[in-house]
């Protein structure tokens, strides 16, 4: 049960405020001046309400895929003693009830990425991997192998 004391109260209609003023576009220090709190209090505020925003929308999601989930659920008992039957429509709409389904879940095979050696150097590179000035020869000698190797293949060559 959330506390409901006069503090806390106050504490929430801070943390609104201040979230209210950060979307507007004001600095950390220009709450913290308006609302006559410290810079840390200001920061903080932001921070907490930030993170109950997102942990609300997070439910927010987790309601709503239940409720998708339940609708597909529904479509699927109302087209069930068709598929029985072996109904070729009715089996491809609850193939695409399951794949829906499947999309819904994270079940679906997402594509490959593909990440090429040039941009896996330059990750390298820049999370401090790999030092900057060995990513930049690597790169170098690869732009130069490319080079290279549209020259070889070019027609006429």
């Amino acid at each position: 049960m959330p506390k409901t004391s006069k503090t806390a109260i106050e504490r929430e209609q801070r943390r609104v405020a201040v979230l209210q003023m950060r979307t507007q576009g004001k600095t950390i220090r220009e709450i913290a001046e308006a609302l006559g709190i410290s810079h840390g209090t200001a920061h903080n505020d932001c921070l907490r309400a930030l993170a109950e925003l997102k942990e609300q929308q997070r439910l927010n999601a987790e309601e709503y895929l239940q409720l998708e989930l339940v609708r597909l659920d529904t479509a699927q008992a109302a087209i069930a003693k068709q598929v029985k039957a072996g109904h070729l429509g009715a089996i491809d709409r609850w193939l695409k009830i399951s794949a829906q389904r499947c999309k819904l879940l994270g079940l679906e095979k997402s594509p490959q990425t593909q990440l090429d050696f040039l941009t896996a150097l330059r990750v390298l590179a820049e999370n401090g991997t790999l030092p900057p000035q060995i990513a930049e020869i690597a790169v170098q000698e690869m732009n130069g192998l490319k080079d290279r190797v549209a020259y070889a293949i070019a027609p006429g060559n």
